[in-house]
């Protein structure tokens, strides 16, 4: 079926694009994940981050568009999700530009008096650099602070290809610690796809990013907690976050630490996801 040039999948067609349905319903062996600190670091800091920072420390010019294409298949074909009308097919690159769209419109809404763009957890920076392209962002300064070394050393070795300044540090949501940046106030604070790796989050989350005095806080996170377990998807879904070891309280320790500073918070509900089991949420907050 198609739907706004977008072909629609049903639950059941996910099988037919995604090794995923199998693994949830135990057909096929899946190994339950556990995101510590050297998990982390092997995953990302070696395989990905770091095997993209060995390759482009030796060229002698390139592109962000040249680092996205070797982290993954661009033209790939995917199965995704979206709130509006569910399941369907696209290709990849398809698949982050509608991201990229939702990410500029909750951000948007607060750069009139904002300082600068800050984004922690930030892997090598493709969305930061991505969304400083927008007119909306662009007379912001720019932040980012990751995890892993490779990612932060990335970072700055692509916006030294690009022309793009950008502060960049490190930053432990286990330990809620950020260095190497200092975040100036008024700042507007995101996070994409990165808080879901600590294995429980914190209550005192809210409150260490609270002392950067921000204008604002945007989490694009996927939700343990918003994932219906009366219906079908929704205990695939958590299943899901399960078997890779993800966080299971982002939605109650940000809303529950927004309530002891006396922060406004709004969630919206799995929005959109490019893995059709992973969506995220948009959890907003303002001190």
């Amino acid at each position: 079926m198609k739907r706004q040039n977008k072909e629609i999948l049903s639950l059941n067609d996910l099988a037919l694009y995604s090794e995923w349905p199998a693994r949830l319903l135990s057909i096929d062996f899946f190994r339950k994940k556990e995101k510590n600190h050297s998990e982390i670091v092997r995953e990302f800091g070696n395989d990905k981050w770091g095997k993209l920072l060995d390759f482009f420390k030796k060229e002698s010019s390139f592109l962000l568009s040249d680092v996205e294409n070797m982290e993954k298949d661009l033209d790939k074909i995917i199965p995704c999700y979206d709130h509006s009308i569910g399941f369907y097919l696209t290709q990849s690159r398809l698949a982050d530009l509608e991201v990229l769209q939702y990410y500029k419109k909750a951000l948007s809404k607060y750069v009139e008096n904002a300082s600068c763009l800050v984004e922690l957890g930030a892997g090598y920076g493709n969305k930061i650099f991505k969304l400083s392209e927008h007119k909306s962002f662009k007379h912001l300064d720019l932040y980012a602070a990751e995890y892993t070394d490779s990612g932060c050393d990335l970072i700055s070795l692509i916006s030294k290809n690009i022309n793009k300044n950008i502060n960049v540090g490190k930053c432990d949501f286990n330990n809620l610690s950020l260095s190497g940046i200092k975040i100036p106030e008024n700042s507007i604070i995101f996070t994409s796809y990165a808080v879901h790796y600590v294995t429980e989050l914190k209550l005192d989350f809210v409150k260490f990013l609270d002392q950067f005095k921000p204008i604002a806080v945007i989490h694009f996170e996927p939700c343990y907690e918003y994932f219906d377990e009366k219906t079908t998807y929704g205990l695939m879904c958590k299943r899901y976050m399960d078997l890779n070891g993800y966080t299971k309280n982002i939605a109650t320790s940000i809303q529950d630490g927004c309530k002891k500073i006396s922060a406004n918070f709004t969630a919206h509900k799995n929005i959109h996801g490019s893995n059709p089991f992973l969506p995220f949420s948009i959890i907003e907050w303002t001190p």
